[in-house]
């Protein structure tokens, strides 16, 4: 009787085993598949929000607030990594102080810089599905960039470089279907001004966006989120 109990004891053992062997292997399969899988091709979406910017070295006395808006493209990997591209249009404006030769003194000058940016970045989503960490760069042009107030017969020293480049974090939330808030963090690794003959100044632009995007496209797969 005691070895019928042992034997009987030992066989539910092993059916045990295997169940919990098969249910890990089930297990490792659903979610390989569910890392693996694609439910969409690419996505596009219309973006707003507004950036607050400053230069560096100048600091924290620059800090402006300035609108952003543009478009997202989401192209996923799997159901875990994707890649970003954006198009935005950003207004950069920094205040600085310029000598005056004829009052020897300085004249506060505001430019205000109209720009392209271009951010390319990789995208992680968390374990809750709807948050997603950013990482990557962005290239941007400069163009229309003006200085006010400035006198006509003044000449004003520093020139906009045609292209900035940087890297930029970022923090994604959904909200609700096809709608996300976005916080971005981005680095100019490039001086915004020229270096000539009669300046050397290094400003490096840093941004900070709260960006809301609403999705209005999306190709392929299933309507899912």
């Amino acid at each position: 009787m005691l070895f019928l109990t042992c034997h009987s004891i030992q066989i539910t053992m092993k059916i045990a085993l295997l169940l919990i062997i098969t249910i890990i292997i089930s297990s490792a399969d659903a979610y390989s598949q569910l890392v693996t899988k694609r439910d969409y091709n690419a996505s596009f979406a219309m973006q707003a929000g507004a950036t607050v910017n400053l230069f560096l070295p100048e600091g924290a006395s620059a800090i402006n607030m300035q609108p952003s808006a543009g478009i997202k493209m989401t192209f996923p990997f799997n159901r875990q990594l994707f890649m970003g591209a954006e198009v935005n249009y950003n207004r950069l404006s920094i205040k600085q102080e310029q000598g005056s030769t004829e009052k020897n003194d300085d004249i506060k000058v505001k430019t205000n810089i109209n720009q392209i940016q271009v951010p390319l970045y990789l995208k992680r989503m968390l374990k809750s599905n709807r948050a997603s960490l950013l990482f990557g760069g962005y290239v941007a042009w400069n163009y229309n960039a003006s200085h006010d107030p400035q006198k006509e017969t003044q000449s004003f020293p520093y020139e906009v470089d045609q292209w900035e480049a940087g890297v930029l974090v970022g923090y994604e939330q959904n909200l609700t279907k096809g709608l996300d808030l976005t916080f971005k963090i981005s680095g100019g690794a490039k001086n915004i001004f020229k270096n000539n003959n009669t300046t050397n100044k290094k400003s490096y632009p840093l941004q900070a966006g709260v960006i809301l995007s609403y999705r209005i496209l999306r190709l392929g797969g299933c309507k899912c989120d």
